[in-house]
């Protein structure tokens, strides 16, 4: 799910650079697509997710919760934001008006807002990793029906259980362990 949405915020970022190097974006307009493409990653992630296991829907649902809150976070300081990547990058701040201008200064700022938004992103919530773990599975609980597994090196698997709850295949990766689903008493 996470190379489909890295793809997929690729395409967007692609689609909205084009308009911008067309000049049909302003700065603004151009980095709220962006923070709008960042929270629509996240839906092929839990779309994905909807019946697997409690491990990758948690997975899907910390993507979408962390994204969604730094977009709700920046979302109202985006005129601030553009302020800021000007600034980073060294730059006097412009007002494209014509479209012109903004054809030569827009695309920059979009493709620097995508970096240092996910980054900035990534940096603020590492020290907070155990307490949004513990916020995830709040909102999505173990479910003692489901198998468990555990992972040795982060890498991913996929179980299809039949209906009878025996696990009819099972694909791992490198340093997967899978138990089968515990039957109901």
């Amino acid at each position: 799910a996470i190379i489909t949405t890295s793809r997929l915020s690729a395409a967007v970022l692609s689609i909205v650079v084009l308009l911008s190097q067309q000049g049909f974006l302003s700065q603004s307009a151009g980095v709220a697509m962006v923070l709008g493409a960042n929270i629509g990653t996240t839906g092929t992630a839990l779309l994905s997710s909807i019946g697997k296991q409690t491990e990758s829907v948690r997975v899907a649902v910390c993507y979408f919760v962390l994204k969604a809150f730094g977009v709700v976070a920046i979302a109202p300081f985006v005129s601030w934001f553009v302020y800021l990547i000007y600034a980073l990058q060294g730059t006097a701040f412009v007002d494209p008006k014509s479209k012109a201008e903004r054809a030569e200064h827009v695309p920059g700022i979009i493709t620097f807002s995508h970096s240092l938004f996910n980054v900035a992103l990534a940096l603020i919530f590492l020290p907070f990793t155990s307490r949004v773990a513990k916020v995830v599975e709040f909102l999505v609980p173990s479910d003692p029906t489901l198998g468990s597994c555990s992972s040795i090196g982060g890498a991913a698997m996929v179980v299809d259980t039949s209906s009878s709850g025996t696990a009819s295949s099972i694909m791992t990766t490198k340093g997967i362990m899978m138990q089968p689903p515990r039957k109901k008493d």
